[in-house]
């Protein structure tokens, strides 16, 4: 079933798949020349200013974290060597995980389901369901985080 987005939502969902097509450009060229890419694809007139600017913001992200990002998906996806992941694949990976660890205002399973969406219009089933498995481990080790560094709701005065 096709969902239709509107207003934030329509230009994030651009600028992801325009992250994507950087990420990809950017490793073909051998992870080199980024601004040039940046400036060739995200800076089109026909791409609105909104997607421009969350683009921008993601493609940073991405790069700024890129050996963080990396070794959360070499750790959580066993037996699977990073190299040999699709370029798609793993720069999809690439965005969600810096979504979710470095963008406060979207939940991080708005971006599971954006990382879900675009592996099944650029990707294979398979890949859907690896993508799938791979951020669901990266969600679980967040909440796991959230939850071991929370305050104890019962400090030790309170104890009756």
């Amino acid at each position: 079933m096709a969902r239709f987005l509107r207003g934030k939502a329509k230009y994030r969902r651009r600028a992801r798949e325009l992250v994507l097509q950087v990420l990809y450009a950017w490793e073909l060229h051998n992870c080199t020349g980024i601004e040039s890419i940046i400036e060739e694809m995200v800076n089109r007139p026909t791409v609105p200013v909104p997607s421009r600017i969350y683009a921008r913001k993601l493609i940073k992200l991405v790069i700024d974290h890129l050996p963080k990002i990396d070794k959360i998906i070499a750790t959580v996806s066993h037996n699977w060597d990073i190299t040999r992941l699709a370029i798609v694949d793993k720069n999809i990976l690439r965005w969600a995980i810096a979504e979710m660890l470095y963008v406060e205002d979207i939940p991080p399973k708005v971006s599971i389901d954006e990382a879900l969406e675009v592996t099944k219009k650029y990707s294979s089933d398979d890949a859907r369901r690896f993508v799938n498995g791979v951020l669901d481990a990266v969600y679980k080790g967040i909440l796991l985080r959230e939850t071991l560094s929370a305050p104890d709701e019962h400090e030790a005065g309170d104890i009756e």
